[in-house]
C-alpha cells in the first residue's frame, strides 16, 4: 500500500496537533501536496541549501523540519536571491516541506518529554503550562439541508479542531424566522412574507487567527444571502500540554558527574554551567531551545539543576545568586535530537519508509 504525505502528517499530528503550536508559530505543510506519494523522507532541524541539495541527491520526497522554512509572510520569491532560489529548487524537484515546531515541543509525548526520558528522568511533569491560545466559539445557523456542507466548510476554514480530532461541532435544531424585504433574493421564502424554517445551530471552536478564513469558507458554503453567526471568546486549557519538563534522577549525582552523563547521552562537546561542581543533583528541569525566561520557574518547582540553551549573560548572573545549577548546552545542541525522535516515531508506524537524517546542518556557533 502506498504511503502519502497526508499519512505522515496524520501520524505526526496524532502526537502534536497543529493547535498545540504557539500563536506566533508557523507549522504544517509549507510547500507541496498532501496527496504526494512518499518513499523517502529526510528529517532536519531546519531547511537550508545544504539540506535541500542532500535531499535532491537522495531523491527525497518529503522533508520534515523542526524550524519553519517560511516564518514571516513572503513579499516575493526572487529566484536570484538565495531563499528564492532554494524554494524554486524545492518546487522543481517536487519536494514537500512539513514543519512541526512548538507544537512538537509542548506535546505530552513530544520532544521535551523524549529528552527528559532519554537523560533518565522519572516522575516527569510539565515545567510550565502552555500559554492559553485565543480560542473563540463560533455559532452559525443553517437550514437542515446544508448542515454537513457547513461542517466541512468549518473544517476547511481551520475550525473544529480539538487535540487530535477534527470536524468537532455540536448541533441543535430549532425554527428560524425571517421576512425577505425589497431588494432581497431569498434562498427560501417569498418577499414580504414571514418564513419559518427548520434550521440547525452548529457550534464549534476556532483559533482567533483562523476566524477570517473560517467565516469566508462558511459564507461560501452557506445558501443564505445573509449568514447569521456569533463569536464568543473562550479560554481553553490544554491538558498535559506545556513547556519543558521536570523530574527526578534515579540516583543522585554530583553536578560534574551529571554534566559528564549529559555529554555522553546527548553527544555534547561542551557545556556552559553556573553552579558548584560538587553540588548534588536529584531534581532536574529541562527546556529545549531558548529557555532563559524560565529560570525562575525551574527554581520554583524545586530543581537542583536547569538545562536549556541560549542563556544570556545577565540571566546566568542572576541565577548564580541561588543554589540551583544551570546548564547551557546550546540551542542547536538541545534540539538536534529532533531528527532521532521523529525517525523513531515514524519508523515504528511505517516500517517500509526510507528515513534519512539530514547531515548538512548549520550550527552558527563554531568553537576552536
Amino acid at each position: 500500500m502506498s504511503i502519502k504525505v497526508k499519512d505522515i502528517i496524520e501520524q505526526l499530528e496524532s502526537i502534536a496537533p497543529k493547535t498545540y503550536a504557539m500563536e506566533w508559530d508557523r507549522v504544517g505543510l509549507q510547500i507541496g501536496s498532501k496527496s504526494k506519494e512518499v518513499q523517502r523522507i529526510m528529517v532536519t532541524l531546519e531547511v537550508n541549501e545544504g539540506v535541500v541539495r542532500e535531499a535532491v541527491e537522495k531523491d527525497v520526497d518529503l522533508i520534515i523540519s523542526h524550524h519553519p522554512l517560511i516564518f514571516k509572510p513572503l513579499e516575493n520569491i526572487d529566484f536570484e536571491e538565495p531563499k528564492g532560489a532554494m524554494i524554486q529548487k524545492i518546487i522543481q524537484q517536487d519536494i514537500q516541506i512539513y514543519v512541526t515546531h512548538t507544537n512538537m515541543d509542548v506535546a505530552p509525548e513530544g520532544l521535551n518529554q523524549y529528552i527528559a526520558e532519554k537523560i533518565g528522568l522519572r516522575e516527569i511533569e510539565l515545567l510550565a503550562s502552555s500559554d492559553l491560545k485565543p480560542y473563540y466559539k463560533f455559532t452559525v445557523y443553517v437550514p437542515k439541508t446544508h448542515r454537513e456542507k457547513i461542517i466541512d466548510a468549518i473544517h476547511s476554514g481551520g475550525g473544529g479542531h480539538i487535540g487530535s480530532y477534527s470536524h468537532c461541532t455540536f448541533g441543535t435544531s430549532g425554527i428560524g424566522t425571517f421576512k425577505p424585504g425589497t431588494g432581497s433574493n431569498p434562498f427560501l421564502g417569498k418577499k414580504d412574507a414571514l418564513e419559518m424554517v427548520e434550521e440547525y445551530k452548529v457550534e464549534t471552536i476556532v483559533e482567533r487567527k483562523d476566524i477570517p478564513r473560517l467565516i469566508k469558507e462558511v459564507q461560501l458554503a452557506h445558501p443564505y444571502e445573509e449568514v447569521a453567526y456569533d463569536l464568543y471568546p473562550l479560554e481553553i486549557p490544554l491538558k498535559n500540554v506545556g513547556l519543558g519538563r521536570f523530574g527526578k534522577l534515579s540516583n543522585t549525582l554530583g553536578l560534574e558527574e551529571f554534566i559528564r552523563h549529559l555529554k555522553k547521552i546527548l553527544q555534547l562537546k561542551e557545556v556552559r554551567f553556573v553552579g558548584d561542581l560538587q553540588r548534588d543533583i536529584t531534581n532536574v528541569a529541562i527546556l529545549n531551545g531558548s529557555g532563559g525566561d524560565f529560570v525562575e520557574q525551574a527554581r520554583r518547582v524545586g530543581a537542583d539543576c536547569y538545562i536549556t540553551g541560549d542563556l544570556k549573560y545577565h540571566e546566568a548572573q542572576d541565577a548564580s545568586v541561588g543554589e540551583m545549577a544551570i546548564l547551557d548546552i546550546g540551542h542547536y545542541e538541545s534540539e538536534i535530537i529532533f531528527r532521532e525522535f521523529i525517525k523513531n516515531k515514524l519508523q515504528d508506524r511505517f516500517e517500509d519508509l526510507e528515513i534519512h537524517l539530514a547531515e548538512n546542518l548549520n550550527n552558527p556557533f563554531k568553537t576552536l
